[in-house]
């Protein structure tokens, strides 16, 4: 398939992408300035990030579904992303993050050949309550059961991880 460059969303204002179906791009969505982007119930596939985030954008994502991207969702900057009910899934990097405040709610972060979360200066949340968590499993990068790296400091991290037999457990790790 011939790719595309990308839809941009530019300096100030707001922007919303809603039941947008967006393929073979570099880029599928390029945030590369300040204000704020709402992505909903869209799909992200097959580009080389299917989120890319470069600006001081205020981004939620909520029912996006990334699959087959080289990253779903790829950020840089300073502001905060949001990630409420997506599926991540079969991209070679679920979420890969530096400098920014991200928020995963009840996510299904799944099936990556590298990393499921990769963060370098990233301070991530994860949900605190049962309502809340996210799945993240069947993570690679030749390590059996590798769900994220984490480059620097973060506080505390809440992590459900599904057992073959359908139990979920919860870990509690302080970094």
């Amino acid at each position: 398939e011939e790719s595309w460059k990308h839809l941009r969303f530019i300096t100030g204002g707001s922007g919303t992408f809603d039941h947008c179906t967006i393929e073979h791009a570099d880029n599928g969505i390029h945030a590369s300035g300040s204000g704020t982007l709402a992505v909903a119930s869209t799909t992200l596939r097959d580009n080389s990030n299917g989120l890319y985030a470069t600006g001081a954008a205020d981004i939620t994502v909520i029912g996006g579904t990334f699959v087959n991207n080289i990253r779903g969702l790829h950020a840089t900057g300073t502001s905060a992303i949001s990630v409420i009910d997506c599926l991540l899934e079969d991209n070679a990097y679920g979420v890969w993050a530096s400098d920014r405040t991200i928020a995963f709610l009840r996510d299904r972060i799944i099936n990556k050949t590298s990393y499921g979360i990769f963060l370098s200066g990233a301070e991530p949340t994860f949900g605190s309550s049962l309502a809340e968590w996210n799945d993240i499993y069947d993570n690679g990068s030749g390590n059996e059961g590798r769900i994220w790296e984490i480059l620097g400091t973060c506080q505390t991290v809440y992590l459900t991880v599904s057992a073959s037999l359908g139990l979920t457990c919860l870990h509690q790790w302080l970094l």
